[in-house]
């Protein structure tokens, strides 16, 4: 690592200032406010001071727009000095794509079949005071410290599931570390010196990483509370992504997947929906946040490839990534032809795509016609496993359709995660949960 780069990661000094009672991040479906994800913090483990309120309505910001061309070159221009790293020592997997296939780098084709670690997204922004936001930057393990890493053994717990691959949520502004408010031991060149680290050591221990934009909020109203936007906003998330391109596009364990789960039901037509998806526009949400400027999947694709970077990009469709019907038809150009569809599977009423006939004509339909398909997240909500089984097995059937369970985050107190979460594991030593987390384990431990 040059001597810039390492001043710009070195951790500020901060002092650790408390953990949010609870977190819950609610999502709109056709109207409804309905539970999303589940999940707690720390509640007994440090004092909690300035905690907001969960999100329990629509909410829509208002954000000024910045030309993509002004933003690229801002993000760009500050990396080039400051993010030079090298990747880390040791042969880390490779993952490319190859027609309608993901490949190794022999060529030889690889189904995904792994998990999202949640807490990387909202744990650097929730919580702590008006002035210093945050509790911490991992979810986990500790409950009476901020997690600024992540020990060994928790990745010998997930390899003991026969797990090869971890999505990993990030949060726009932790990365940029851009807003006053900020912790700064959590935010800013700390959070990105405990990304890369992160990712470098999933490459040490032979796994996959998928870098993923989950909270994301625009200039007038950053969204450190962590409500799910309909869309990346123009004035930060080409930014984002040129930076966190520039610091990965070396390492061939790594993919890219743009926005976590786009939704433009304030749109009525359904081509002006997809077009917006993929060429931004002005979205207003109904309910108490302002309009704000999306960027498009043509935007962070853009963002993404003038940084140099090759890797696969996900990019999931509408309805929060389960509808895919018209994905083909509005999929921007990719000069590095490496482009991949993300598909978030849960049971009605939250998933728009929830049996064999709409995973034949929709998600297969688009393996079929020569693109890789990752789902991005799947599970159910009230702890069984039967239509996780059912997709599962639809799935492997094909071959090729890659699949990660949500979440590897423990349910054991004083966490408040459950496994109507959903969660995988009672315990981050590999414990699962009855029955949706035991079934996962046994069936990727049977392939």
């Amino acid at each position: 690592m040059t001597q810039a780069s390492q001043a710009d990661l070195a951790a500020p000094g901060a002092e650790l200032t408390g953990h949010p009672s609870q977190r819950s991040l609610v999502f709109w479906w056709s109207g409804a406010s309905t539970l999303r994800r589940g999940a707690g913090s720390r509640a007994d483990a440090l004092p909690c001071e300035g905690v907001g309120p969960s999100f329990d309505g629509r909410r829509r910001w208002r954000g000024r727009r910045t030309p993509l061309r002004c933003a690229l070159a801002r993000a760009l221009g500050a990396l080039c000095c400051v993010l030079s790293f090298v990747p880390a020592a040791g042969a880390a997997p490779v993952v490319k794509v190859d027609g309608a296939r993901l490949v190794d780098g022999a060529g030889t084709e690889i189904q995904l079949r792994r998990v999202n670690r949640s807490g990387t997204e909202y744990a650097c922004s929730e919580g702590g005071t008006a002035t210093a936001r945050g509790y911490s930057i991992f979810d986990g393990p500790l409950y009476d410290a901020a997690n600024l890493d992540q020990p060994q053994w928790m990745f010998d717990a997930m390899s003991s599931w026969g797990i090869t691959a971890v999505r990993v949520p990030l949060s726009e502004h932790c990365w940029l570390g851009d807003l006053p408010a900020l912790n700064p031991a959590f935010s800013g060149a700390a959070y990105r010196e405990a990304i890369r680290d992160y990712v470098d050591q999933l490459g040490e221990n032979d796994m996959v990483a998928i870098l993923e934009l989950h909270m994301a909020g625009p200039d007038a109203a950053p969204n450190l509370e962590g409500a799910l936007l309909p869309m990346p906003d123009a004035d930060n998330a080409p930014t984002f992504w040129a930076q966190v391109a520039e610091v990965f596009k070396t390492r061939t364990h790594v993919l890219y997947d743009a926005f976590n789960e786009p939704h433009l039901w304030e749109i009525d037509d359904d081509d002006q929906r997809w077009t917006c998806w993929r060429d931004g526009c002005t979205v207003d949400p109904d309910g108490p946040v302002p309009a704000y400027q999306t960027a498009g999947m043509r935007d962070i694709v853009d963002a993404i490839r003038t940084a140099g970077s090759t890797q696969p990009i996900m990019l999931g469709g509408l309805g929060y990534a389960s509808l895919l019907d018209r994905w083909s038809e509005y999929l921007p150009a990719d000069p590095a032809s490496s482009l991949v569809a993300s598909f978030h599977n849960y049971p009605a009423p939250v998933g728009g795509c929830t049996d064999e006939g709409c995973w034949d004509t929709t998600v297969d339909a688009i393996r079929l016609a020569g693109h890789p398909v990752v789902t991005g997240e799947v599970g159910q909500y009230d702890c069984d496993h039967d239509y996780l089984q059912r997709y599962l097995d639809w799935a492997d059937a094909r071959g090729s359709i890659s699949y990660f369970a949500w979440a590897w985050d423990e349910t054991d107190p004083p966490s408040g995660w459950t496994c109507a979460g959903p969660s995988l594991i009672t315990s981050y030593d590999g414990t699962p949960t009855q029955t949706f987390g035991a079934t996962y384990r046994a069936h990727l431990l049977s392939r």
